[in-house]
Formats: C-alpha cells, sequence, structure tokens
C-alpha cells in the first residue's frame, strides 16, 4: 500500500485541516493506555499514524477520516476526535508525600474532562490513572519514586500527551520513623507533651518554598485520635496525648508529614490515672506555715516525684505508703480558703487530682487567764483572752495545758475562750509549787499552739485543822478567828 498510495492524509472535519499520515507497524488490536507496544514480531499488521492535530479556535467534535489517495475520495466512515480546552491546574493537596507513593492527591483546576483511562496525573516522568470528579477537581494516588527532597514537576492529560502547564511541584521525602517516646506514659485526662524521637521527621528544614507544618500531626492508634505536632529537629517532634476513654490504658503512637501516610511504628504509649485524694488531716492551719498535712489517696504511683499543690504554690511531698503522703502547708499572705490538689512532677498540671479545701487562719494569742489559778483535782473553768480565736468546727480547738494535756474549748468570740483545768496525778500534787505553774497554751486545728503562752498556777486543795483566838461569834458577825491548816 505504501507503494501505491505513498502519501496518506487524514483530515480533521474540514478540508483546511488536512494533515500528512505515516505508514506505522502495529498490533492486530488497538492498546489501551496500559498496554505495551510490543516486539517487533508481534506487530504484523500495519496502521496510520496522523501529524499533529491542526489547531482550532474553539472547542469541538470533529469526525477524523483517512485517506490513502489523499484525496478522500476513498474514504468509507469516520470516528469522532474532540477538541477541549487545554487543562489548569490551579492547586494540588497535599504538596508533598512518602517516595513509597500511595499518597492521594486532591487536584483543583479547570477544563477536567472525563475520558476514563486517558485522564492521568503525572509527577515528573512518571503517569497514573485520575479518578474524574467534577470539570474542576479530580483525585489520584501518587506513585512510587526516588527522587526526594527536591520539587517534581506536577502536571494533567486527558489524553496521555499534552499536558497541563502551571508551576505546581510535587515532593517526595524518605520515609520517616518514630523509635521512641519520652515520656512513653501520661495521666488518663491527657494533655501532657510528649517528644516523638525517630529519623527523618523534617525532611523540608533546609526549604522555603515547602513547610509541612500546618500538616504533621500524631496518631494515637487504639484511640484513633490525632492531634497537631510540633517540628523540633529532624529527629524529634512534640505532640500532645489525648484523653483515653473506654477502659484503654495503652495505645501506639504514630506520625504522619502530610496528613495522610502514618509511620507504622506503633510505639507503645501508656496512660495511668492521676491521684483522686478523698480526705485531708488537718484541714486548716495558721498563715504562717508549717502545717504538716496527711493527704489520703486511692493510690500514689511510688515512681513518681510527688508535689502538693496549695492553690499554685508547690511543696514537696513524702511518701508514707501508697494510700498516704505528707507535706507542710507554706506560709500564705492573709487568711482565706485554699484548694490543695497533688500532682505528678513530671507531668506538672496534666496529672492534677481532686482537690479538698485547706483554711489558712491567723495565728492565736494568749494575753491572759482568769482566774489564773485552780486547785490541784482541776476543773476551774478558765476564761482565756487573746485575739484571732476562730471556731472552725470538729472539736478541734482545744488548751493545752503542760503541752501534753488537752481539754476542751468553747469560743466566745474573736478575743476571748473557755476552758477547764485538766486533774493534776497525785504524784503531780506533791510537786513543789514552782512545778506546778503550768504553761497553757491554745490550737485550733489540734496541731499548731500558739506561739506565746502563759502560766496557770496549780495549788493544794486547801485544808483547815483548827480555828484560833475565837472559835465562836454572835449572830451578828464581825468576829476575827485565825485559821490554821495547809495550801493556803
Amino acid at each position: 500500500m505504501e507503494l501505491l498510495y505513498p502519501r496518506p492524509k487524514c483530515k480533521f472535519g474540514a478540508n483546511d485541516r488536512v494533515v500528512s499520515a505515516t505508514y506505522v507497524k502495529c498490533l492486530e488490536k488497538p492498546l489501551s493506555m496500559e498496554d505495551k507496544g510490543g516486539t517487533s514480531k508481534e506487530k504484523n499488521h500495519w496502521c496510520l499514524q496522523c501529524d499533529n492535530s491542526p489547531a482550532v479556535n474553539k472547542p469541538m467534535i470533529v469526525p477524523i477520516m483517512i485517506s490513502l489517495t489523499g484525496d478522500f475520495t476513498d474514504s468509507a466512515d469516520s470516528e469522532p476526535f474532540r477538541y477541549y480546552k487545554p487543562t489548569e491546574v490551579h492547586a494540588i493537596y497535599p504538596r508533598y508525600g512518602p517516595k513509597d507513593g500511595g499518597t492521594v492527591v486532591q487536584v483543583w483546576g479547570a477544563n477536567f474532562l472525563n475520558f476514563d483511562d486517558n485522564l492521568r496525573c503525572n509527577f515528573g516522568s512518571k503517569s497514573v490513572v485520575a479518578t474524574f470528579k467534577s470539570p474542576n477537581y479530580l483525585i489520584c494516588r501518587a506513585p512510587f519514586s526516588d527522587n526526594t527532597n527536591k520539587p517534581i514537576p506536577f502536571s494533567v492529560s486527558l489524553n496521555k500527551q499534552q499536558q497541563s502547564r502551571d508551576d505546581i511541584s510535587y515532593w517526595y521525602y524518605s520515609g520517616a520513623i518514630v523509635a521512641k517516646l519520652e515520656p512513653n506514659y501520661g495521666p488518663e485526662d491527657g494533655g501532657n507533651e510528649i517528644i516523638l524521637m525517630g529519623s527523618n521527621m523534617h525532611p523540608f528544614i533546609d526549604e522555603t518554598k515547602i513547610n509541612n507544618a500546618n500538616d504533621t500531626f500524631c496518631i494515637f492508634t487504639d484511640l484513633n485520635v490525632k492531634t497537631p505536632a510540633r517540628l523540633i529537629n529532624s529527629t524529634k517532634m512534640a505532640c500532645t496525648a489525648p484523653a483515653t476513654f473506654d477502659g484503654i490504658t495503652v495505645t501506639g503512637v504514630d506520625f504522619t508529614l502530610n496528613n495522610q501516610n502514618y509511620t507504622d511504628d506503633d510505639v507503645p504509649y501508656y496512660y495511668y490515672k492521676p491521684p483522686k485524694i478523698y480526705d485531708m488531716i488537718p484541714r486548716e492551719g495558721p498563715t504562717k506555715g508549717g502545717t504538716h498535712v496527711k493527704i489520703f489517696a486511692a493510690e500514689f504511683r511510688k515512681d513518681k516525684h510527688i508535689l502538693c499543690n496549695f492553690d499554685g504554690i508547690k511543696t514537696r511531698a513524702k511518701l508514707l505508703n501508697s494510700q498516704e503522703i505528707e507535706c507542710v502547708a507554706p506560709k500564705w499572705a492573709a487568711p482565706e480558703q485554699v484548694q490543695v490538689y497533688v500532682t505528678y512532677e513530671e507531668d506538672g498540671k496534666k496529672s492534677k487530682s481532686t482537690s479538698l479545701p485547706f483554711l489558712y487562719y491567723e495565728t492565736p494569742e494568749v494575753h491572759s487567764l482568769d482566774p489564773p489559778c485552780g486547785p490541784t483535782y482541776g476543773y476551774t473553768q478558765i476564761t482565756v483572752k487573746g485575739k484571732n480565736f476562730i471556731n472552725m468546727g470538729l472539736n478541734k480547738a482545744k488548751c493545752i495545758f503542760e503541752g501534753k494535756k488537752q481539754m476542751n474549748v468553747t469560743i466566745i468570740d474573736e478575743n476571748t475562750l473557755i476552758c477547764s483545768s485538766p486533774p493534776l496525778t497525785r504524784s503531780e500534787s506533791l510537786m513543789p509549787a514552782l512545778d506546778m505553774r503550768h504553761t497553757l497554751e491554745v490550737t485550733l486545728n489540734g496541731l499548731e499552739t500558739t506561739e506565746n503562752h502563759i502560766k496557770f498556777h496549780y495549788y493544794p486543795d486547801p485544808e483547815i485543822s483548827k480555828v484560833l483566838d475565837s472559835p465562836r461569834g454572835p449572830v451578828s458577825g464581825g468576829t476575827h478567828s485565825t485559821l490554821v491548816g495547809r495550801g493556803y
């Protein structure tokens, strides 16, 4: 045929759109976009290959015809050929993905048409099928590539020949790894920062044209929760742990650099319950501080440094056992009620326990006693004058004699209280008079006492052995008598 008809032609709808054609060896059936061209031995048929299609002034569908004679008198039929507007790509997301490929890339642009397998996304020299969604939107999946950390031209083609010419680039990066978490534990309420350590975490650290910070996330796989990550360098990133639920106490942790493709290391992260305190003894103390407070909880972690927190002021706690700690109340500026809670030092406020109220009061003072003395058998009702006497209930206020004997108190007002003297033992009653001068202190919480104290004088019960001078006298009185005995 080439000898008989050496100048075949192709016509694209009109006589002014005729181009030359060339005889080429081909396979018996047309190839799809993914089929290989075949070997020379397999090409046992002849086809015509038209030169470049001529330009038109608007999109249209025209009949394409071929002629061996060149004048189209031998043309029996035609096939439709579609002219379309050049495709445009305005934006893609994400603009980066791992070199192993698989990233689903969204493409926004104009003049997209659904030509099935002919609709392609091009990543440099590699082409993949695109999925048509609308004339302005399509998606495709990035192929594998060895070209990392440099821009790869991206384009769209409707016929696997002409491509969009917009300046859009796609970036590949090497596979990232997470190897370690620090810390690898935290409270069940979440909120604490953890550091992920690994490799290839910041592939674009030296690039100015690309920034993936807003697409970097940690995922807690067993919870199926992701949180924003903060890039530190190529081997570290930080993220905030979420709260756990449904009794999940351990979860794997991975991350993504493009908000889509996650690592598959599943490094474990462990949750624990913050301490839940249920009692505190005492619940009040003077503003001077120094009160030894015991706090009780269901369980304190023995492997933690525990802090007591008085409304923001931290003090070191002493672990007495798994359910009990002791801490010292700090000095406070003025009388008021504050909230006390417990935290673990490494996690700060994120391991914050439940709280209990602690009442600060001004340190009481004792100024005078009325009466200042009483018999050794005790129970002398004493009116104590001073200041800062506060009735906090619960029968914690006491008068303390000689630092050990506690007697109940009735607080009349801020400057007055009443208590009774305790009886002395027989041995104490026989002591010299100086040794029967006992100190009297006041406590409002059962622990701290007044810094100043005053002496209460005990004396033996007076006894009369005889009456001298006039053992008798008139009913009108006025008789002077002398009494003889002891304990006067």
